[in-house]
């Protein structure tokens, strides 16, 4: 919690300063008032469903405000950006999809819709794709915390895309599979490439007859972005909509940080190092490989007991029992998997190399951020695959900024808030 706590705090006071130079009137949406037609009550849309879960007010935008830390300043500003009281609506948006484990059994995906309260055909909304960084609770699912809403339990990322979307952007954050409508029904594909992809195009499509629904004009260039995990789904997902173009749908910016590219590199600083700063990480991708399309990995080679037997346990979803892996590698991880002395450890990198991102020729403006001194997700990390898309014929602007994963975080969302308009 002390975590959380710390990257609200640093996020809000840090944004504050940059917001003074790139908040401009022009920049912000003409003010449009409401349609007395605007459909709100729960419908199905050609199997895509959708419900609103909360309307927020003005004031209650700021009491979310709050839990940024901010007491001298306000991003949210004391006058609304549109008429009425109401400032955003949020809602979600339920869809079917297959399941990870790839058995015929489907999954309901859930997320959520941030998106301006006025309605206007002759008005273009900029789309934001925005997947969260790594979580491990259900109540921290995107869905979860807007219903059962709290102010001051929002994570920091909800409270800045909320911020934006009551600005005029519309923003799509998508739970996890294994998270939201679909807890219990399959286990989260962490930093597995096809899945995570093919799910959260899944959750986008349904978005846009959600839109379509409620009659709001949207652009078809997107902006994708996100951090941690977040940074990994947005770069596989800007990937695949350039290399195969989906409904029309492309992108201009993606703007990735603390992102995991080359993820067999990422393991060998595991095993290279004495300790690590989040121990939890690498047995929950090796869970997630074995719980879906790898099922045939032997975590009994790779994970000490009694942690190999009971990642079930670990990440239950609902308990912090996560949080109990040892920090130190050689008390987590067998010999084997150190030293490279097994048949598993060639399978476990094999997945890791088919998992990790390839270069492309992108059309998008794409931007790395990443922390000189991140042990969570290594520099090297960033630096060996920028290297990797430039050569291949690609075009990325990598950003070493100060920090470790945490407090590089704060930059990324700076760096976003310098990028956004540019892109209105």
């Amino acid at each position: 919690m002390k975590k959380e706590r710390l990257i609200k705090y640093l996020l809000g006071w840090l944004i504050a300063s940059l917001y003074l130079f790139t908040a401009c009137d022009e920049n912000n949406p003409s003010v449009i008032t409401d349609r007395p037609d605007n459909p709100l009550k729960p419908e199905e849309v050609s199997g895509v469903k959708w419900k609103l879960l909360k309307e927020f007010t003005f004031a209650e935008l700021k009491a979310a405000e709050k839990g940024l830390g901010l007491s001298s300043f306000s991003l949210i500003g004391n006058t609304p950006v549109f008429d009425g009281d109401i400032q955003l609506r949020a809602f979600k948006v339920i869809c079917s999809s297959a399941n990870p484990n790839g058995s015929d059994e489907k999954i309901t995906l859930s997320g959520v819709l941030l998106v301006p309260p006025a309605i206007d055909s002759a008005t273009l909304h900029r789309q934001i794709l925005a997947p969260p960084y790594t979580y491990v609770l259900d109540k921290q699912a995107p869905t979860r915390q807007l219903t059962n809403y709290d102010a001051s339990a929002l994570e920091a990322y909800l409270i800045f895309w909320m911020w934006q979307a009551s600005k005029g952007y519309i923003v799509m954050i998508p739970d996890y599979p294994g998270f939201g409508d679909s807890y219990g029904k399959c286990f989260i594909p962490y930093i597995e490439k096809k899945t995570m992809v093919r799910t959260t195009i899944d959750f986008v499509r349904a978005s846009q007859k959600v839109l379509q629904e409620n009659h709001y004009a949207k652009k078809k260039n997107v902006l994708v972005t996100g951090y941690s995990l977040g940074g990994f789904v947005a770069t596989q997902v800007a990937r695949e909509l350039e290399v195969h173009p989906t409904d029309g749908l492309t992108v201009d910016l993606l703007l990735a940080g603390g992102t995991p590219c080359m993820l067999k590199n990422i393991a060998d600083e595991v095993r290279t190092s004495e300790t690590m700063p989040e121990s939890y990480l690498l047995p929950l991708a090796i869970y997630g490989y074995k719980k879906n399309s790898y099922p045939d990995l032997d975590v009994g080679r790779l994970l000490k007991e009694p942690y190999a037997s009971k990642l079930a346990v670990y990440f239950d979803g609902k308990s912090n029992t996560y949080k109990d892996f040892p920090d130190k590698t050689h008390d987590l991880f067998t010999d084997a998997f150190i030293h490279h002395t097994n048949h598993a450890n060639a399978q476990i990198d094999a997945i890791l190399e088919a998992n990790s991102l390839e270069p492309w020729d992108n059309r998008c403006e794409f931007v790395l951020i990443h922390g000189k001194d991140d042990r969570t997700v290594h520099f090297e990390n960033a630096r060996t695959y920028t290297a990797k898309h430039h050569a291949s014929g690609g075009k990325v602007k990598l950003i070493d900024v100060p920090g470790d994963h945490t407090r590089a975080g704060v930059s990324y969302f700076i760096y976003l808030m310098s990028y956004l308009p540019r892109y209105k």
